[in-house]
């Protein structure tokens, strides 16, 4: 009987104390939503795509090529602003603020001027 007690008591504070423990563990934030940033680069006179544009975010390692057609898409971005840093041999480089939004597009349309 006393065994049955002590292990009812030794039950019960192990099931409180978890509960309380996990209660008090890291809580789950709400999912942060990542967004896409594309867009097109284009010769300033020609209007011609170009390809092989680098675009570099400021501030992070994510960096992006423009395909064959002159776009670039870049991934994994949360709402907020931007610098981006844009170069390609024989062009001025390009820098560009952008604010990416959850309700927008995200979509540029840039063009460099050759040096």
């Amino acid at each position: 009987m006393k065994n049955s007690i002590i292990f009812a008591l030794v039950l019960a504070f192990v099931s409180v104390f978890s509960q309380v423990a996990f209660a008090s563990g890291k809580e789950s934030a709400a999912p942060v939503a990542t967004l896409n940033l594309s867009g097109t680069i284009l010769d300033a006179e020609t209007s011609e795509t170009l390809a092989g544009v680098s675009i570099k975010v400021e501030g992070s390692e994510r960096e992006v090529k423009t395909d064959l057609d002159g776009k670039f898409s870049i991934s994994g971005l949360t709402p907020g602003k931007y610098n981006l840093k844009v170069s390609y041999i024989s062009y001025k480089e390009s820098s560009v603020d952008y604010t990416v939004s959850i309700n927008e597009k995200n979509e540029l349309k840039l063009s460099l001027k050759a040096e």
